[in-house]
């Protein structure tokens, strides 16, 4: 029985470790889709949010509350090529998701990141990539705290950590795949943040409340 528990305790920190030392190459492989989404509001008061391709199209999600009040919204990637939106896809506020693409050129490449259908476990590493308070692109770890029911539908606790700006993050399991997108923090506590899971944005029903992205 020991020699089961210490091989079962080996094998979960070689597990733990190569996942940790994994986390270079999966924030090379996944930033080329990660994207910052600038805002102006009809106010004149400019915020920023996080979103991420899901198609070579061209096609981006991010919380529906990072682009609800936008006057004007503009896309950047990381290596700092701009593109404009296009068409609303689906607009959904109760899971706080909106789907939408941009004006795409010929020459441009788009790098998209895989969607899972699966829920994650509890436990289970994650990272994610976003533009926490103007540190754009910056990478967090952390685990799955718990699955839970909220207002959104099936959320995702977890511990990595995000800020104002992170909203519209790709919350990533080690094969680079969205299992759900960074929604909300609870300030009060410490690590406590939430994600829709990544399943809404394969379901993601279109309530045609925003219609239209400038």
């Amino acid at each position: 029985m020991m020699k089961n528990i210490l091989s079962f305790i080996f094998l979960l920190v070689t597990f733990t470790s190569y996942s940790q030392n994994n986390l270079p190459a999966l924030y090379k492989k996944c930033l080329p889709s990660i994207v910052k989404v600038s805002c102006l509001t009809h106010a004149g008061v400019v915020s920023d949010g996080t979103g991420f391709f899901i198609d070579k199209e061209g096609t981006v999600i991010t919380c529906y509350h990072v682009v609800e009040n936008a006057y004007t919204v503009s896309i950047e990637t990381q290596d700092g090529k701009r593109f404009f939106t296009d068409s609303v896809l689906a607009s959904n506020k109760k899971n706080d998701l909106i789907k939408f693409s941009i004006i795409k050129y010929k020459n441009d490449v788009i790098t998209p990141l895989a969607v899972s259908d699966k829920l994650p476990e509890v436990g289970e590493n994650v990272f994610t990539i976003g533009n926490p308070d103007d540190f754009d692109f910056s990478m967090s770890s952390g685990i799955v705290s718990a699955i839970r029911q909220s207002f959104t539908g099936e959320t995702i606790q977890n511990t990595a950590p995000c800020s104002p700006g992170s909203s519209g993050s790709p919350l990533m399991n080690m094969k680079g795949e969205v299992i759900g997108v960074l929604t909300f923090v609870k300030f009060s506590g410490q690590n406590l943040n939430f994600a829709t899971s990544a399943k809404e944005i394969i379901n993601l029903k279109d309530d045609n409340t925003i219609q239209t992205l400038h």
